[in-house]
Order: C-alpha cells, then structure tokens, then sequence
C-alpha cells in the first residue's frame, strides 16, 4: 500500500518508520520547503531507537503540503499526525485528493477533531472513510526526524484504532489500512468498534489532562511527576476527578480514583518520557491544551458546570506559551 503522512513529529515518524521497515511505499508530506531541505540534510531518512537498537529508516517519497487545494492522484492512505490545532490547516489543500475510496487515519491527542474535521472541511460532503486512533506508544522526537520508542510495542493495544461510521452506514471489515497495519508487529495495534474506541479515547484524554499541563508547567519527566512530590500528585488528582465529573457517562466499570491509579501507572511506566505538551513547549511550538484541558472545560459547560481546575491549567498553558513565543 501507498501511505502519505502528514506530521513529522514523533508520532508521524514511528509510524512511517514501520511502515518503511515493512517495505510499504511512503510519502511524507512536509510543511514546508525549509522542513523538505531539512529532511535532505538527513539524507533523507528518519533515525528510530525501538527496543534500546538504533536504525537509519530510509526509502521514503517526500513532498512539501500545498498552501492552496491541489490536484493529483488520489491517496490510497492518509495518515494525519499533525498537532489536533493544525489538522483542518493541513488536510483542507489535499481534499481534492481525498476520495470516498480514500482512508484517513486521525492519531491526534484530545477529543473533538473528527467533529471538527466533518463540520469544516466535508460539511455534509461524501467523505474518505475515517479511522481513529488511540496511541499508547511513548515515542520522544529528539530532533528533526530522530525519535525514541520508549514503549507501546511491549503493549497489546499499543495502537488502538476504531471508525467513524457515516450516518446509515452499517460497520465492515474489509479495510486493506487495517490489514496492513495489523500485519505490523511493533505497532500493536488492536482494533475495536467506535463505541468502544470512543471510551478509550475518554480515558486517554483524562489521564493526559490530568498530567500533561502539569508537566508542561514544571518542566517535568514523568518519571518526575511522583517522585516524592506531594504537590503535583494533588494537583493531577484534582485535575483527573474533576475531569471524570463531565465524561463519567462515556466510562462505565471506572471511578475517578481508578483513573487516577491509571495516571500513576502511565507515569511510572514511561518514567523517562517527556509528554507532548512539555516537547511542545520546550520547542515553543502551540501546545494541544485546547483539545485536552480545553475541550473538557467545553463539555463541561455544556453540562452547565465549571471547570475550575482544568480553565486554569488552560489560561497557565497559554499564558506560558505567550511569554516564550520566539
């Protein structure tokens, strides 16, 4: 199969690297002409550790994403890696490129893109068929196409991946996407129905809103998160109860301090990791926190309740992201 990638972070560039190494054809479609020339001085390659061994990846196509719609052949397999703020900037030149043949792969932190996506780009529109991922892989990016797999292909549902059905659409279970990405030892990946990928997606949310402002505002490893620091596991608590008060309906057989223990255990298995959110804002790049703490003070509205937690982590996320923009 053909797969375009769209986001070269670490999340893009785990999941292109096994795909090259499976001998899939690749493109990466990069942001602009200073990321294509960047990639070059690379030699054109993407460097993985997985499982403590390091490999240069290469074989990959690359082209630079189109600032206005563009032509040309359909894409067989999109998959979208960009930050959950930039997917309707990037996808909105290749529509034209996007058929009802087409498969798009969503593996974004947060909730609240595919909405997003359908109302802004397709609004009504017959669109690509559409899959959903939750990624529990531990991939830290340390440069420009050079990451590190911490976990996630020790995990049964390292990636786990439902669809987004079309109103009157019954489920299927032809996707050549999925085969292919099954047939991928190291991704892991575990497919399940949208009700369920939909409870999963809940819970990751709650555990990344619970430690990723956190860690963005310290500076923090996770490892560092509850090493005798009282502070920040009360801080986490709070952030992850009140969290659980606005989407308990979407998390049936959980409480709020089941998810907590969920937290800890997330931390404590990626001690070394840095989250997203601190990566993100290390390279002073925009952070997620509007489709993580954000999106919850959202539905939290909409419940006619307020997140008094969460807002603030959102205005300390923000306000940090003013001072060090470049």
């Amino acid at each position: 199969m053909h797969f375009h990638i769209l986001g070269t972070g670490a999340v893009g560039c785990h999941v292109a690297s096994l795909l090259r190494m499976t001998n899939h054809k690749v493109t990466l479609i990069l942001r602009s002409q200073k990321a294509l020339q960047d990639f070059k001085a690379h030699n054109q390659s993407i460097s993985l550790t997985l499982k403590g061994k390091s490999a240069s990846v290469s074989g990959f196509d690359s082209m630079v994403l189109p600032s206005a719609p563009s032509q040309g052949p359909p894409i067989e397999c999109l998959v979208v890696a960009t930050k959950a703020q930039s997917v309707i900037e990037a996808v909105s030149p290749l529509k034209s490129r996007l058929t009802k043949n087409s498969t798009l792969l969503l593996l974004q932190n947060g909730m609240g893109v595919v909405e997003e996506l359908m109302d802004t780009v397709w609004h009504g529109q017959t669109s690509p068929r559409i899959l959903v991922g939750v990624n529990r892989h531990a991939t830290q990016r340390t440069s420009a196409f050079k990451i590190i797999n911490h976990s996630g292909w020790n995990d049964p549902e390292g990636l786990v991946v439902g669809e987004r059905l079309q109103q009157g659409e019954s489920p299927r279970d032809d996707s050549p996407v999925l085969k292919t990405l099954s047939e991928i030892k190291d991704l892991s990946l575990s497919i399940v129905p949208w009700e369920d990928l939909q409870n999963r997606m809940a819970k990751k949310l709650i555990i990344n809103a619970s430690i990723n402002p956190v860690a963005a505002l310290l500076d923090f490893t996770n490892g560092g998160m509850i090493d005798d620091n009282p502070y920040t596991m009360n801080l986490m608590r709070e952030l992850c109860y009140e969290a659980y008060s606005v989407l308990e309906n979407l998390l049936p057989g959980e409480t709020a301090e089941s998810l907590f223990e969920s937290v800890i255990g997330i931390l404590q298995i990626t001690r070394q990791n840095r989250c997203s959110m601190v990566q993100d804002m290390n390279a002073k790049r925009p952070t997620e926190v509007d489709y993580i703490n954000g999106y919850l003070c959202r539905i939290g509205k909409n419940q006619g309740k307020i997140l008094k937690v969460h807002q603030t982590m959102v205005d300390l996320i923000h306000a940090k992201e003013r001072v060090a923009k470049p």
